[in-house]
């Protein structure tokens, strides 16, 4: 197995692999139960990728990555691998960490926007209105996308 970081997706059958190939950050699909090998699941147009969430039925996962401004943005990749990746947030600010409600139709997040460090939710996939779910400064939303369902 290659070194990487590790991290299980809801779906209880596969795992997720965050690894280096030739100095880029890859995540790899494995069967938790070893009937299927490693396969692709995303190769990031930057050098950087980190999974923060993946949805309740397990087919996407939220994923950030460093934009071309240099700040992060949120992306949705499809587990099945086959290359359809969209960009959820960006903008003139960072959006971090993640959380994707039980429902799957909500998403917390951690950004920047206000000038300090705050949790808003959006609706999910499609994002829609945010709203601050924090006021005096906040990071990791564990839990946030649960309230708003």
């Amino acid at each position: 197995m290659r070194a990487g970081t590790a991290r299980s997706c809801r779906r209880r059958t596969e795992g997720l692999l965050r690894c280096q190939a030739q100095g880029r950050d890859e995540i790899h699909s494995l069967s938790l139960d070893g009937t299927e090998g490693e396969r692709l699941v995303f190769k990031p147009p930057t050098l950087l990728c980190l999974v923060a969430d993946c949805t309740p039925d397990g087919a996407r996962l939220v994923v950030m990555i460093p934009g071309q401004s240099g700040r992060w943005e949120m992306w949705l990749v499809p587990t099945s691998g086959d290359g359809s990746a969209q960009c959820l947030l960006r903008g003139p600010f960072n959006t971090w960490t993640a959380d994707v409600s039980p429902d799957g139709r909500w998403l917390a997040y951690d950004s920047d926007e206000s000038g300090r460090w705050e949790v808003y939710v959006t609706s999910f996939p499609a994002p829609g209105a945010r709203y601050r779910v924090s006021s005096e400064g906040a990071t990791y939303p564990c839990g946030c996308a649960a309230v708003a369902s």
